[in-house]
């Protein structure tokens, strides 16, 4: 595997699409428009969260601390943040354990947006299953943001200040058993 100094995909430059098993099934953008370069306040995450006030320097040292699913050791997370208000949902299309996935945009970007229930997480950052869920999260996004090949999907970034917790990624044309089923007919 060939090894980026930048990780972070260029939502600019989609890779193209490959056929054939084990192969990417369509880039992020079907219909052959470009999304627009990252700008760096939408990269950095400037602008989510609270503002710089008083709440958003206790929100950084939550993080510090470790309290908050976003938090880690070497400060990647925060590389690959996203502003929520950059995120519009357009279509539910999926629902797991775990929250709805769903289609949306990003900066002109025709996205999949997978947000996490985090619904305890509001009223009991001591529950269980919040906790449960927060690894999760912190667990995909960090390998998400250190992954990248043509065969996985592109990560964009993810929105790691609760209650809004979400991953983006590539926008694939279909699902894994479609694509399946039309594997197996064409064999």
């Amino acid at each position: 595997a060939e090894l980026d100094p930048d990780p972070r995909p260029d939502p600019a430059h989609p890779r193209p699409a490959e056929g054939g098993p084990g192969k990417r099934l369509q880039m992020s953008e079907p219909d052959g428009g470009a999304a627009p370069e990252t700008p760096p306040a939408a990269r950095d995450g400037a602008g989510a969260g609270p503002g710089p006030g008083p709440e958003r320097m206790e929100a950084e040292t939550q993080v510090s601390r470790g309290e908050l699913p976003c938090a880690d050791s070497d400060g990647l997370l925060r590389h690959w943040e996203l502003a929520w208000k950059s995120l519009d949902k357009v279509q539910r299309i999926g629902r797991g354990s775990c929250g709805t996935v769903w289609e949306g945009r990003w900066l002109c970007a025709r996205v999949a947006i997978k947000e996490f229930d985090m619904t305890l997480a509001c009223e009991d950052a001591e529950n269980e299953s919040y906790r449960e869920l927060a690894a999760s999260f912190r667990g995909e996004v960090e390998r998400l943001c250190k992954l990248r090949h043509p065969n996985v999907l592109a990560f964009y970034g993810a929105v790691t200040q609760p209650p809004s917790l979400c991953i983006v990624t590539e926008l694939m044309a279909c699902d894994l058993r479609q694509y399946l089923q039309r594997d197996a007919r064409a064999a």
